[in-house]
Order: C-alpha cells, then structure tokens, then sequence
C-alpha cells in the first residue's frame, strides 16, 4: 500500500528564502483540472495513478496541503480564481457568467505587460450576450463553454473528443509559450480531466490493462465505502481503469509542457501553479449515495467518476472538505523552495493577490476577499487575517478558522475539530456552544451580507418553486394548468367582503415595459366567515401588512410582497388584474410565475384556480385549476386585462406572501412540470424544455428549515422523468429553473434602440416618442432628418447579407440617403437639431421608396459587433414619413449567415410523417442526406391561427405556440450536428386549400404591422420552431399582390421565400419573383418546381426561360404510385441524370410515401444525390 504523499516529501521549517516582491517578470502558467479530487494523483497517495509529470512538479516546486477552492462546483470556483471575489457575493446561483466589472488575472497580468492566453474549458458565461474572453484580458483563447472560439459541433461529436482535447490545448500552449517567449507571459491552461463522463480511448486505456482493483489497497474509510457502493452496481475495476487512464493522459501532456517550457530555456523563470477547481464527480453529500443509481442507469460511464476526496468528507458540490479540499502545487526553480506547507490555508481567492505581490508592477485589486500569501510561497506559513467563506447555494454557508469548520444550514450550526476530525464527523457545537454561537452569529451576518440569491439567468427570466408532497398522500399534482369546463368556486359563494383597494405595481423596465399592474383584492366565503381581510389606510399600511410597490430596471422577474389575514375553511381571496395602464412591447407579454405562500403551515392542501372574465361561468375555459397541493404555481401563464386568480383553502391557515411577474417574449411555450404520488414514490416529468434549460429538483425533510439536497438534475433535454423516493413521512421538494425561458437565436434580427427625427424649424424639440420618421429637404428652417441606431450583440462568422428594412407611409418618388454616424451618445428622449450627431460617409441610398417595406443593403458597412448609428435624408422638398418604433412597423437590421449546405440543395417534402410524436421518423431524415426538409402543409385559417397538415394539427395562435412541445425540440435536434439537415421550410397551403385567401383577406384588415395575426403567428414559427424559410404552395388564389406583401413581412422576421408552383409561371410566379428580387435580392432564393401529378409535364429547362437571372430550378420528382409522372428511386436518378445541368438540385414527394413504399430514406435521397453528380 502507498502511503499518503506527506511521507515522501520534506515539510518546510523555517524560510531559507527572501521574502518579497521580485523584480523580474516571470511567466506563469496556471493548470486547473476539472473534478480532480484530493486524493487522485500519485504524489498524494492513489494507490494505482500513475502521474510522474504532475509528481515531478510538486516534489519540484510547494505542495500547500490546506489548499481550498472558493466554490464546490466549476462556475463559481473559476470565477473567484480569476478575480479574487467570493463567488457567493456576486456569482449568482444560477447565472455563470464572470463579473465583467472587476480586474481578472489576465486583464491585470495584461496590463502589467504581459502577453495573456486561455486554453481549454471556461464556464464563466457562454450564454448569448456574454462577454467573450478577450472582454477579461485575454488575448488568445480557445476551448468550450464560453462566447470565444470554441470546438465545432461536428468536433465535439468525434469519438473519444474530450479525451483528446488535452493534446489540443497544451499544443496551442507550447505553440503561444514559443511565440512569446521574449516578453513575459500568462497562460490559463485549463483542461477537461477528470469531469464526468471519463471515456478514454483504447489507447489510453492499455497503461492499465493488467490492472485489478483490491479495495482495501485505499486507505481512507469514506474512499473505501464508495468504492464499495460503485462494485455493487458495476465492475469497480473497470472503472477505476478509466478513471487512472484519463489521469494519466493529462499527465502526459502536462510532461509535454513541461519539457517544451525547459527547452525553451524559460523553465526557471516560469511559475506553474497546479490545481483542481473542486472535489471529485459525481457530486454526493454522505447518505446519498443510492440517488447516483438511476444515474447510473442512464448512464454507465457515469459509474467511471471514481476519484478520491481522501480522508475528506463528501465529494463535489458539498461544502465539507470533500468537495472544496483540493492538490495545490507551485513551482518556481530558485525562487520557491520545494517541500510541504501544512499549516497554510489557502484559498481559490487568493491566487490573484498573491501572484500579484510575487510580480514587480503588478498590483491586486483592494476590494477583494483573497490575502496576499505570497510569504509562505517563499518558505514562510502564514495565518490568515480572516476566516474562509463559502456560499454555493441558499442555505448552507460555511467557514475555516483555523482548526475549525463550521457550517451553518438554515438555524442549525455543525461544529468541526479539523485537527481531530478530518472527516468532519463528529459535530462538537454541543460540546463548545460559546465557539459555534460565536461562529453561527458569524455566517448569519455573512449571509446577510450577500446579495439576495434568484434563479434570473442573464436577464431572461426563471422561477423557483417550492412545493410540499406528503409521502403517504397518493394524490395528483399537475402543475400545467389546461382549460377545465365549470367555473371557479367563488360563483357558488354567498358572502362577498367589500371591494378592497387596488395594489398598484409599477413596471419601469430598459426594454420597453412601463406603467401600472392594479390588483383588486376581494375576500368571498361561504357565509361563516373568519377571513381577516386587509385594512388599508391612506395607501399606507396596518401593522402587519407590508405592500412593497416595484421599481426596478432591466427585463426579467418583477415581485410584489403583500402580508394579509388568514384564509380558512372554504374561503377565498380573489385578486382581478388591471392592466388597462400598463405598456408592454409588441414582442412581450405579462406572464404570471408563481403565487407563494407563506411557508409557517404543517400543510397547503389548497387550491389555486384561474378564471377569465371574458367566458361566462360554466362554460369550457371559464376556470382553470393552476395547482393543488402546493405552496406556489410556477408555470408561466399569460395574463391578461380583467383575469382573475382564486386562492381556495380547506381547513388549513395560509397567508397570502408574493405574487412573481415575468415580462417574457411573446410566442414561447414555457417548460411544464407534472408530479404525481403512489404508494409513497414520487413521479415527476419535465417536458418542453430546451437545450439552454438547467433544472434541478431538490429535497429537504422539513418545510421551512434544512439543508436542500439534489435528487434530480438535467439541462439540454426536450424532456425528463424521475421516479423518486418519498422516504419520510413527509418530503419538501423543490424545482429550480436557470433559464426557464430562453429565446433561441435563429438568425441576427436587431431592432432600433432609439430612433428619432430632428427639425430645423423647431431646433429644440424632441421627436422620440413620436411613431414616424421624417424626411425633408430644403433651408435650415425646413430640414427633417431622421436617425436610427442599432445594438448588435452578435454576428455570424461568416456574413453573405445585411439588410436595413424600414416602412414608409407613403410612395416617395425622390432619392433617400443613408449615412454613417460615428457618434453613438445620442438617445431618442434628448435628441433635438441642435445637439444633433454629425454625419459621415454614405452608405447606401435608393432613388425612389415604394409605400410599405423597403430594403437598404448594408453589407460591407456592418462587420462585427457593436453599436451603429445611421442619419437618413432625402432631396425630397415634401416631408416624408418613415415609421418608428413606436409604430407596428419599426425596422429591422438583418444580418444574414453564409448558408451551410450544398450548392445544389436536396429537398424532402414530408407531412405527418414527421409531427410530433415521429420521433424516430425524424432520428431517420437527420442522417438520410436530404439537406432540406419542407413541412407541409402550414394552414392558414380566417383567423390567423396556423394549423399543420390536412390533421388540423394546430401550431400557433394569437402570437403562442400550441402544438405538441416534443416537437420544438426535434426540430432544432434535426439540425444539430451531426446531421444532414441544414434548413427547415414551413410550406403553406396546398391544392384545394384557402390560405393564401385568407392571407390576401388578412393583409386587407390588418396589414402586416407587428400587432397583425399574421405577423405574430409566423413569428412563432420562426422564434420557436426555427423555421428557416416559407415556401408558397398557392395552387388556388393566385393573387400576386398579397403574396408580395405576405413576402415583405416574412422577409422583416428573417425568414426566406421560396416558390413551389406547378403551372401559371408568366401571370403569377414570374412577377412575383421579379418584385420580390427588385424589393430584396435574394429574398427568393429557391424556386421548386412540381415534376409530378399536375406538373407531371414540367422539364426545368423550359422553368428557367420564366426567370431572369442566374437562379436554376429545383425540379421535384414523387415516389408515390397514386401521382401522374411518379418514380422509383432508381427512376428519380435517371431522369435527374438527365436534367442535371438545368436544375438547381431537387427535391422528393413525400417522406410518407418513402415509408409506404419502404424504399429506405437514406437510398431516396442517394437517387437524387447521384442524379444530380
């Protein structure tokens, strides 16, 4: 057995060292691993690792045995090594992103002269929005999980990618370390082992092939005891295989490194500090271990996570020393000597102060929490001036003082003697209450101290939600409220209290939110009331009622705490919204979160029901149970003017605590949970979820006090079940939701931030609220100039297009310019003629503008992120008017990405085949080779409201999607690599069908303003199916206008057009298409043509005559035997053989009849690829 690292080292006694700042520049290298516990390396005492370069670096260098992260898990551990900050005092719970206000390692090193690179994992904010790490001082980077250059898609599904991302990094290291060797440098070198999954390549493997475990070779009992667990559930020496490999593979190229840095000749002058960012996977806190079962389960793999915490308590994400206790290691030949420090403690916090006082002319932020250690770096232990804090999540602080560890857990402190107790076993509060008083009163001021914990992830929303199961109780929850026929209790009531004062809520929100929520209070019992209802006075309050009125800046959760009497027995209180006063924009609605309720109960058996007053009682849709059985609602649920919501109570007091308001985009379908109870397990579901949700179920065994512990995690699925033991008489669960609400980015479509006009003649006013922008030329008294600007948060890599769209009231028969303006202060509440931005070069301009929608090409002009301001002028001498944002037709910048795929696209048209619940049908297209999948049929009805396929499926209504959840998920899924797929067409009508009637007849009542049915129902498509474009099946109306209109809308949401006909080229396709490409080159990028049925006598040859320009045909064969002109697969390559050099590629009908015939997917679109070569 090897004995434990402190054995074949030499602890350092006194400091043979001058102690100080040196005056050369040294270059540092800083190596964090992923999940790498304790115990995990040779040189601290794995029996089997094999990691002679990482040993080489500690016995070389000071190996500091008291050595913590800052944080229990990755986000906030990185986060406090780059800038010195806990990461409880600004690193929220569940937003990962690095503060971009504070100075960071690189950005000070950077400052000092140095040359700066970060390479490999980040996980301080990838999310859209955030910083990239060049924002943070670094000058080169790659890796994942941030907005900087990462691993492509089709990389990072290779076999074995994580295992070979090591190589990559230290390769982009040594080849930085060689370019900038005659100028100090800093390298973050930050590498994936051993984070779960650990699956190491056979190559890696075969160090261990000889290897067999004997559990009893690890000396310490808790190692020993999940080693145990993991042999009585999967092959232990399997798995400690992988783990070692993945160990020795880091190793590896860390000794690639290390020698490039020695030959190189700047090993003595480089400082390397090694360390993990916290306790080993998978995460478990003592007595949980049987959770990690049903992840086993799903993932085998998982079981390889078998690293060493030591003799320490628990693993990652605990705050006991298993899951903070980490290897430290530094080495700088000459400068700090080599040994053991045991009695220093160090923290993840102090890396930055320390480095900083080593390091002549580099000076450490002074309000941060790290201390400058650096005195015992040079050979001379140091006590800290503080104790160490932690604070991952709400509810479980702790501290190091010396020999002490205390954790605090709601009211409850836990007391630990680490000279005597290294396993924090054995809890002494009891024993010395004077020292844990002392210490709980401690923490209490030290949470206190923290900004307040939500689950609001980078400004778009999320929910917490406590809720209470009975384990016994084999009742149902279902948190997604659906529509119920009746009505709500509160019509069979017979006592009804006065009316009781509106709370008035105020919204001031950045993104265009603003005014008043009033919430009527009405108390109904059923004629035995003990409701004590509200006593409002003056607006005030009586003593015992808090009403808080809401100001806040920014989009996100709005919440409003109100204090009120009981409700009891068969009671009700009735809240009406009043939202008459309140301003949202057209691409947001008010939603409802969460109603909570006072947590100082034994039990909530209650109801929650939701009731609009537009559907008279007893009808369906009048009532809508929200929850039962719980303490809050979290499903997001629109509200609108004059709904209500009825709190019901049985026998149980409740008292009425916050109500959450989330201002959301419209046309997202939020995720739905369901928990439902039999014979004491607990089954909860999660669907509609998407890639950029986190959720995370947790227990605690007593309502209002406790440590909350994780039973169920998930992200990046469209759905999860858990079946989860209710093993107390009673168990308190909780859901937490990082991003409950995303809003995925398909394509780059930017609104103004401020647009406005000026006037010559009145030189002082302000226009900005104004709905128009106005044009005029003429002397200084009659000049109107009108000014937009653009935040571009993001760009593709690779731009084909960039487009300017704005709406003009009316036709306009003289020249309008666009101009940059360089100066980007000005806003639209203070812009007059007389501080006006001056005007630079011009950028484009058009010699007339036609009534509606009109293009302005800016490619060229807009390259890369950033604010842009344009002024636009005409030579007109009659004032003309463009619209604002103010208006329904604000305008648009658009840019567009290189399209990924062929040149000559290959299509497939399916129907039902893949809605829904098809999953497997599309798993099958994804891989097939069709590069484009057109879904038809989107049915337009009179309402505006689409419905898929001749089913009547319905898809979106009033600006939501209402079709089957499963399906958002598939969609963005078939065209995640690896896949075939690279573009999704919705296309509308279909022979016999009215939707291109109802269109016209839409258009003619509403226009095409973002207020339209129309608008708002294909930005459904857009914003949550991902469609790329819409394709025009109108076999019946024919109306060129209204398809030109219905074309210039699409084009203001991003989406392209493209045609599908079969006959009628030179009355109806021909023009369409030439004032489409006159409006927007390019708009209409592909023309199908229909081959078959009643095109069965098309040739593309004779197609292209019917169009200017370059744009080929794309020809559409059918496999289906029912259709004029139909073809066996063999058949479709033959006759695309022969047409090959007329067609723009081609397409297939339909998937179904794929299925029908059995043909195989994958050989279909093998004809037409091989037709086409």
């Amino acid at each position: 057995m090897r004995k434990r690292w402190l054995h074949s080292l030499v602890a350092l006694g006194t400091c043979a060292f001058v102690c100080g700042v040196f005056a050369e520049q040294p270059n540092i290298i800083f190596i964090l691993t992923d999940d790498l516990g304790y115990g995990d390396l040779g040189v601290m005492g794995h029996p089997y690792v094999q990691s002679p370069n990482i040993d080489r670096l500690a016995n070389e260098g000071l190996l500091l045995e008291q050595a913590y992260s800052a944080g229990a898990w990755c986000s906030p551990s990185r986060a406090a090594l780059m800038n010195g900050v806990y990461p409880a005092r600004e690193f929220n719970v569940n937003n990962w992103e690095l503060s971009a206000d504070r100075p960071t390692l690189t950005s000070m090193f950077k400052e000092a002269g140095y040359a700066t690179a970060h390479f490999g994992k980040w996980h301080m904010g990838d999310s859209e929005g955030v910083p990239p790490p060049a924002e943070y001082g670094v000058d080169e980077n790659f890796g994942t999980q941030s907005t900087g250059p990462v691993w492509t898609d089709e990389e990072m599904a290779e076999s074995h990618h994580r295992e070979r991302t090591a190589a990559r990094y230290v390769d982009l290291s040594i080849d930085f370390m060689t370019r900038k060797k005659d100028q100090p440098f800093f390298i973050n070198l930050w590498v994936h082992n051993t984070h779960a999954i650990v699956n190491p390549t056979d190559e890696q493997l075969a160090v261990y092939d000889d290897l067999q475990v004997s559990i009893d070779d690890f000396e310490d009992p808790l190692q020993r005891d999940f080693l145990e667990f993991i042999a009585e559930h999967g092959n232990v020496t399997n798995a400690m295989r992988a783990f070692c490999a993945d160990v020795t593979a880091v190793d590896t190229e860390i000794g690639r490194l290390l020698s490039s840095l020695a030959a190189l000749g700047l090993e003595d002058n480089t400082i390397v500090v090694f360390t993990s960012d916290n306790g080993p996977a998978p995460y478990l806190k003592v007595g949980e271990r049987d959770l990690l079962i049903p992840r086993f389960e799903k993932s085998p793999k998982l079981m390889n996570s078998v690293g060493s915490a030591g003799p320490y308590r628990d693993r990652k994400s605990s705050l006991h020393d298993g899951g903070i206790h980490v290897p430290f290691f530094v080495r700088w030949p000459g400068k700090i000597p080599s040994g053991i420090d045991s009695s220093t403690v160090f923290c993840g916090v102090d890396l930055l102060p320390t480095l900083a006082g080593l390091v002549d002319g580099v000076a450490a932020p002074e309000d941060i929490d790290g201390e400058d250690l650096s005195a015992a770096w040079l050979g001379s232990p140091q006590e800290r001036a503080t104790p160490l804090f932690w604070c991952d999540k709400p509810g479980w602080s702790a501290l190091r003082d010396g020999k002490w560890k205390a954790h605090l857990q709601g009211d409850t402190i836990r007391l630990y003697n680490l000279d005597e107790d290294l396993s924090e076993s054995v809890n002494v509060a009891d024993a010395y209450p004077e020292i844990a008083g002392t210490y709980f009163d401690t923490l209490k001021e030290w949470e206190d101290a923290l900004p307040a914990k939500t689950p609001a992830t980078n400004g778009e929303g999320g929910v917490v939600t406590d809720f209470f199961v009975a384990g016994t109780d084999a009742s149902s929850i279902d948190l997604t409220w659906s529509n119920l026929a009746g009505s709500v209790v509160l019509e069979s009531s017979t006592t009804s209290l006065p009316l009781i004062d509106s709370v008035q809520d105020s919204f001031l929100d950045s993104e265009g939110v603003s005014g008043i929520i009033k919430l009527n209070l009405q108390a109904v019992d059923d004629g035995s009331s003990r409701f004590n209802p509200f006593t409002w006075s003056g607006g005030g309050q009586s003593t015992g009622n808090v009403v808080h009125t809401m100001s806040s800046q920014g989009w996100g959760v709005q919440t409003s705490t109100k204090t009120n009497g009981d409700i009891q027995d068969s009671e009700a209180l009735i809240l009406t919204f009043d939202l008459s006063e309140l301003s949202l924009g057209a691409d947001q609605t008010l939603v409802l979160s969460a109603i909570g309720l006072f947590n100082d109960v034994a039990e909530y058996s209650g109801d929650l029901w939701m009731r609009n007053q537009e559907v008279p009682a007893g009808e369906l849709g009048a009532g809508r149970l929200l929850a039962n059985h719980v303490s809050s609602f979290s499903d997001a649920m629109p509200i609108r003017d004059g709904d209500q919501i009825a709190l019901m109570e049985g026998s149980t007091k409740i008292r009425l605590a916050k109500l959450t308001f989330d201002i959301l985009p419209v046309g997202f379908n939020a995720p739905k949970i369901s928990i439902s109870l039999d014979t004491g397990n607990m089954f909860v579901g999660a669907t509609n979820l998407s890639a950029d949700v986190y959720l995370r179920i947790q227990q605690r065994e007593s309502l209002t006090s406790g440590a909350w512990t994780d039973v169920a995690v998930t992200s990046g699925v469209s759905l999860a079940e858990w079946a989860l033991e209710t093993t107390n008489a009673s168990s308190f669960f909780r859901v937490q939701s990082s991003d409950t609400y995303p809003v995925p980015r398909f394509g780059y479509l930017f609104k103004p931030v401020d647009d406005s006009f000026v006037s010559g003649a009145n030189t002082a006013s302000n226009y900005g609220s104004n709905t128009n922008l106005s044009l005029r030329v003429g002397g200084t008294g009659q000049k109107l100039v009108s000014y937009l600007k653009f935040d571009v948060d993001a760009v593709p890599s690779s731009i084909s297009e960039v487009w300017l769209k704005v709406y003009a009231a009316q036709a306009v028969s003289n020249e309008v310019t666009f101009r940059a303006v360089a100066d980007n202060a000005w806003d639209e509440s203070t812009i007059t003629w007389k501080n006006r931005p001056g005007s630079g070069d011009v950028i484009t301009k058009k010699a007339s503008l036609s009534k509606g929608w009109n293009t302005f090409d800016f490619f060229g002009h807009i390259t890369t992120t950033g604010t842009y301001s344009v002024a636009i002028t005409t030579v007109d001498p009659s004032e003309l008017v463009l619209m604002s944002k103010e208006s329904v037709y604000d305008s648009v910048l658009e840019i567009r990405e290189t399209p990924d795929g062929p040149e000559t696209p290959v299509g497939l048209f399916a129907g039902g085949s893949m809605y829904g619940s098809y999953g497997n049908n599309a798993a099958e297209v994804k891989s097939s080779g069709f590069d484009t999948l057109l879904l038809w049929s989107a049915k337009v009805n009179s309402e505006g409201k689409i419905n898929y396929n001749l089913t009547e499926n319905p898809l979106a209504e009033h600006g939501w999607y209402v079709g089957e959840k499963d399906w958002i998920e598939q969609l963005v899924d078939l065209k995640t690599a690896p896949s075939t797929v690279k573009r999704i067409e919705f296309s509308v009508s279909a022979w016999g069908d009215a939707s291109f009637a109802n269109i016209d007849a839409l258009i003619e009542a509403e226009g095409t303003g973002e207020d339209s049915r129309l608008y708002q129902s294909f930005k459904v498509l857009r914003d949550v199916l991902g469609a790329d474009a819409i394709n025009f099946d109108d076999e019946e109306h024919y109306d060129v206008d209204s398809m030109v209109e219905f074309s210039k809308m699409l084009s203001v949401l991003g989406y392209k057009v493209t045609l599908c006909p079969y006959m009628r080229p030179e009355g109806v396709w021909n023009p369409v298409y030439e004032q489409l490409e006159a409006y927007q080159p390019g708009l209409v990028d592909r023309i199908y043509v229909q081959c078959y049925a009643g095109g069965a006598a098309n040739y593309p040859e004779n197609w292209n005559t019917k169009f200017t320009g370059d744009l080929k045909v794309i020809p559409g064969l059918s496999i289906s035997p029912s259709d004029a002109g139909w073809k066996t697969p063999a058949e479709v390559e033959t006759q695309l053989s022969e047409w090959k050099d007329h067609c723009g590629g081609g397409f297939i009908w339909l998937h179904q009849e794929i299925l029908n015939e059995g043909y195989g997917v994958s050989n279909v679109a093998n004809a037409v690829i091989n037709g086409l070569q």
